[in-house]
């Protein structure tokens, strides 16, 4: 049974991957106990229980990378009492942003420029997979608060207590890839040890955590079993039209399902000791511009990046020329921010040519698209700048958008459609059934990505708990079953989230 909870592959020998699968089933439930423990009888010791099990959580991880962590974090807090104590802030946040900035320089893109200006000869694949683990994270949420103190908006005006700061950064349930939370939202019901454990919080959690489970293990794992053969092939050339379509539509697909689900499971384990992280998605492809979209996509970086990118920029305030310049640096850092890569800079940049050609058509007489085909066209825009977002280089994003020109192949499509077939245990007889189960599939996760919202499924369950004994044991009968088959489909393979590598 410990096989459930490995969220990522290593390398490591098979001895020790099987022990530290135990620990990561073993964790959740053991950290519970304790925190109950110390909750209710010795609650000012929570935060450092708070604290050692989040050090615990990253060291079994990333052991090799700790000390990046604790250092980043007692820097930083350095900064924090000299901003408090100063009455000059803006040479002290400019030192904290340059010093942080610098951290992340130097360890996610030092060799990505190195190699692009023939300053070092290191490869960036093999750079960005040596990472410390949740350094982009850690590091602007870390930045957020230094700017938050100097603009006076900070959760509180006192020094933080130290153990309280580290929790707040460390805090596990968010610490590998979000939300990124602000000082209102999670350090201040820290520093007031605003933690409540019951049998209701834990049932509440436990819905929404297994929600997350539900959506990474039944949707986006299998959704990866199309979407990945078919990326892997253009890096050896142009494919047929109906497989591109197949994997384009299935990244799209698979990054949604894959980062909600991570970021819903963070908001359950939250949610279990009285912490109410921030939502980070509000079924962004139901939006009707991309505008619209970025209002309901990864919700706190885009607020990160409008908060303390775009607004420091000047924003709006100086014309539009200065909007449109100040929207597409946003977007290409953005994109960057994502990753050592010129295909992430590309992916922003689209994303800032997007927003701007959407003020622009909104500020003049452009005609607007009816509603249903302005969430058409906001798909499609979306789903063509994944693919630059998902290609290992310019080269096989190349050939996937050059594929859509090509015949439709139904005997290849369904070649790699094999693993998906048979991760869901389907055995279609004829190329064609491979093909309709795989189209099947799409369009109830498309489904479901634009009309299920996480925060609904929770109001109508707490409604059905508090007036339908027989519907709640039903409700807890079907989730039960559904997590036993994703537990059941996942059996010994490893699951990794995609925004580990961010």
């Amino acid at each position: 049974m410990c096989w459930w909870w490995r969220l990522s592959d290593r390398g490591r020998s098979r001895s020790y991957d099987f022990q530290l699968r135990c620990i990561h089933f073993l964790f959740l439930p053991a950290w519970l106990v304790l925190f109950f423990l110390f909750s209710a009888r010795a609650r000012s010791w929570t935060n450092w229980v708070v604290l050692a099990a989040s050090i615990a959580f990253y060291a079994s991880w990333q052991f090799n990378f700790l000390p990046v962590v604790i250092i980043s974090i007692a820097i930083n807090y350095g900064f924090v009492v000299w901003l408090k104590l100063a009455t000059n802030t803006k040479p002290v946040v400019v030192a904290g942003v340059v010093f942080n900035l610098a951290l992340l320089g130097w360890y996610k893109y030092w060799c990505f420029f190195g190699s692009s200006f023939g300053i070092s000869s290191c490869d960036p694949l093999s750079a960005s997979q040596h990472l410390p683990l949740a350094i982009s994270f850690f590091t602007f949420q870390q930045i957020a608060y230094l700017v938050d103190i100097h603009r006076h908006t900070e959760a509180g005006r006192n020094i933080p207590h130290p153990i309280d700061y580290a929790a707040f950064v460390s805090f596990f349930p968010h610490l590998i890839a979000g939300p990124i939370t602000r000082s209102n939202e999670l350090l201040k019901p820290i520093e007031e040890k605003a933690y409540r454990i019951s049998a209701y919080s834990l049932e509440v959690g436990l819905l929404v955590f297994v929600i997350g489970l539900l959506k990474k293990v039944l949707i986006a794992d299998p959704l990866s079993k199309i979407a990945d053969p078919i990326f892997n092939a253009t890096s050896n050339g142009v494919l047929d039209s109906l497989s591109a379509l197949l994997g384009v539509v299935a990244f799209t697909l698979q990054i949604y399902f894959d980062f909600s689900g991570y970021s819903e499971m963070a908001v359950g384990l939250g949610l279990m000791i009285g912490i109410q992280l921030p939502w980070n998605f509000a079924t962004p492809y139901g939006s009707a511009s991309i505008v619209e979209f970025w209002r309901r996509w990864h919700i706190t970086l885009s607020t990160i990046l409008r908060d303390y990118l775009y607004i420091a920029l000047g924003g709006n305030r100086r014309g539009e020329f200065r909007k449109h310049i100040n929207l597409m640096a946003t977007m290409i850092l953005g994109g960057l921010w994502h990753g050592a890569n010129w295909t992430f800079v590309v992916w922003g940049a689209l994303h800032g040519a997007f927003l701007i050609g959407a003020h622009v058509c909104r500020e003049s007489s452009v005609r607007k698209l009816p509603a249903w085909l302005a969430v058409i066209f906001t798909n499609v825009v979306v789903a063509f700048a994944w693919i630059f977002f998902r290609a290992e280089n310019f080269a096989a994003a190349s050939n996937m958008i050059m594929s859509f020109g090509h015949r439709w192949d139904t005997a290849a499509a369904a070649g790699y459609l094999a693993d998906f077939d048979k991760h869901l245990m389907l055995r279609s007889t004829t190329d064609l059934n491979c093909v309709v189960s795989g189209i099947t599939f799409l369009i109830i996760a498309y489904s479901m990505a634009i009309a299920v919202r996480t925060q609904t499924i929770l109001a109508w369950y707490q409604n059905i708990m508090s007036q339908k004994y027989i519907a709640s044991i039903t409700l807890a009968i079907v989730a039960a079953w559904a997590t036993s088959y994703a537990l059941f489909l996942q059996a010994g393979m490893p699951i990794k989230f995609i925004y580990f590598d961010f």
